[in-house]
């Protein structure tokens, strides 16, 4: 995490350092900033150094500590010493798995890929015994898929969110690893989905008023047919 070139949301800075052979790195002393630049290494073509660069995050990848979070290399940048050290304690805790690419980004999408699944084909099963085709949903089946997409990925989220309290006393800032970032962000998708569809419902629904009827009307002597008996009228005169 003290480099751009383990950090996948900084692929430039990490092609960069591949293609001038050369390893470019932060650290800090007595609240200064240093760059550690170190070169010697062999220098690669771009599309060599993307290969490379890959290679060697699939190999980190299944390493304990695995890949740090995108982008969370800037926080080892910052000048403040709390958030430097937080991120560095959160990555590589001393005798237990941190929040990395692994722990937070696979074991937390598999929860939600299980409920995607699980759900979708629920009220796909129960469409299909309905309507006798496969793929005909009617507008209340969507809705109610979302409802339970909201509920389910809700729960998870829920529940990562009790152990992080639960958690909290022992760990501090550590226990923040078990929070299920995805599942959070799909319940808030979900249930965005299923607010909006009530809402114009309930617009549909509104019952319209004689004011607004009456302005939406058109006004007896701007009807096309009085016209016609007027120029009739005009053309006998």
């Amino acid at each position: 995490m003290r480099s751009a070139g383990h950090d996948l949301g900084r692929p430039w800075a990490a092609l960069k350092q591949i293609h001038n052979g050369e390893f470019k790195g932060t650290y800090w002393h007595e609240g200064i900033r240093y760059t550690h630049l170190e070169g010697g290494f062999e220098p690669h073509g771009w599309a060599e150094a993307l290969v490379v660069w890959l290679k060697h995050l699939a190999t980190d990848f299944v390493t304990p500590r695995s890949l740090p979070l995108p982008w969370w290399s800037h926080l080892y940048e910052l000048p403040v010493r709390d958030i430097r050290k937080a991120a560095h304690d959160l990555y590589s805790p001393k005798e237990q798995a941190g929040m990395n690419l692994r722990s937070t980004g696979l074991s937390k999408t598999l929860p939600v890929l299980a409920t995607e699944v699980i759900l979708r084909a629920k009220v796909a099963l129960d469409a299909r015994s309905r309507t006798g085709e496969w793929g005909r949903m009617s507008a209340n089946d969507l809705l109610r898929r979302n409802e339970m997409l909201a509920a389910g990925h809700g729960t998870t989220g829920l529940a990562a969110v009790g152990k992080v309290v639960i958690s909290l006393p022992a760990e501090n800032a550590l226990a923040l690893r078990h929070l299920n970032v995805p599942a959070l962000a799909r319940a808030g998708r979900a249930g965005w989905k299923v607010a909006q569809e009530h809402r114009e419902r309930a617009a549909a629904r509104r019952v319209v008023t004689w004011e607004e009827l009456l302005r939406s009307a058109t006004a007896p002597w701007e009807l096309d047919e009085l016209r016609v008996i007027e120029d009739r009228v005009v053309v006998s005169v």
